[in-house]
């Protein structure tokens, strides 16, 4: 309570309950090329007549007039402020641009969009990675992976990773996911985790992945090998099992001189994939288990890119006559 509050603009009278609870598209042609957010985040505080729409059923609902949206930075102001890398200068960009998907602003992405005008880069803001990617918003290009959270920043990384479509902030992730967290009992084969539970160590290994790739892309294979060697004593498959993210690390780790890891990785996941597809083929499809069968299928399908990036022709072939064998691209099995 006695931090400082959130810097927003809207008042309490904009998003109380049953207040702007969702705003529908509704396309206004004089800004189909985009709207500054900060005039957006003013029409809807004053309810502005021409974004108004009348319903049949119920008072009247606020539309947004365009899906491209707009903020201007004081780059000067920024970069003084030390919040932008030292590399990232030559990213820092004058305007931000962005379009929304969907047809659909929740009120929490309206807070969000609020949030981001009035903050002007005051104080730090992250999306987490676990979240829908719809709630990035289209924000992705201007976003910094710093572990298992994305800084927002007026940062335009034209190279991004693709997988992440933000800049990989090479420094601060290995402190933040080598030193600062903690991974705290998943390598105890003793403890049970259920499927929900197990999508936070997969996070994990997708991030640690992800650095990874980095270092090595950056010429540092010791530091990679560290961060692999941790993934595996952290996480061992005794205890999480591999899972679809864990073919991320086969081509590191025939980089960092583990092939014979990267081939363990790829029979022991291979063959549980295949065993589990021929019980699932077995048995009555009305049981549900369709999640199941698309998780082996990615499983066999990342395996098979994996094997060809290393140049495993034979666990390539292999790979792919299985994800063949129970792939059917018009659903099911």
């Amino acid at each position: 309570y006695e931090n400082t509050p959130l810097i927003t603009s809207l008042d309490s009278t904009n998003y109380r309950q049953g207040t702007n609870d969702y705003l529908m598209f509704r396309p206004i042609a004089q800004v189909a090329n985009g709207i500054d957010l900060k005039q957006f985040i003013g029409l809807v505080k004053q309810n502005y007549p021409a974004l108004v729409e009348q319903t049949t059923v119920g008072k009247p609902l606020l539309t947004f007039p365009t899906k491209k949206f707009f903020l201007d930075v004081d780059t000067a102001a920024v970069w003084n402020s030390g919040i932008i890398p030292a590399e990232r200068r030559g990213q820092l960009v004058k305007r931000m641009e962005w379009s929304l998907r969907g047809n659909i602003l929740e009120k929490k992405n309206l807070i969000i969009l609020d949030m981001i005008q009035a903050n002007q880069w005051k104080r730090p803001i992250y999306f987490s990675t676990t979240v829908n990617t719809t709630d990035f918003m289209g924000l992705m290009p201007y976003f910094q992976l710093e572990g298992l959270a994305y800084r927002l920043l007026p940062c335009k990384n034209p190279q991004a990773d693709p997988r992440q479509n933000g800049f990989v902030a090479r420094e601060i992730m290995h402190e933040n996911m080598m030193k600062k967290s903690r991974y705290r009992g998943l390598d105890n084969s003793s403890i049970f985790y259920d499927e929900n539970g197990l999508r936070f160590p997969a996070n994990s290994r997708d991030k640690l992945s992800i650095l990874a790739e980095s270092h090595l892309a950056a010429g540092d294979k010791a530091r990679a090998k560290q961060v692999i060697d941790a993934a595996f004593r952290w996480m061992p498959d005794a205890a999480v099992p591999y899972d679809y993210y864990t073919p991320q690390f086969i081509g590191p780790l025939v980089e960092v001189g583990e092939r014979a890891k990267a081939n363990e990785i790829m029979d022991v996941m291979s063959a549980r994939a295949a065993k589990s597809l021929a019980y699932y083929t077995t048995h009555d499809p009305q049981q549900l288990f369709d999640n199941e069968v698309r998780m082996n299928i990615i499983i066999l399908q990342n395996l098979a890119i994996a094997a060809q990036q290393i140049g495993d022709q034979d666990r390539f072939q292999k790979f792919q006559m299985l994800f063949g064998q129970y792939y059917n691209p018009n659903g099911g099995m």
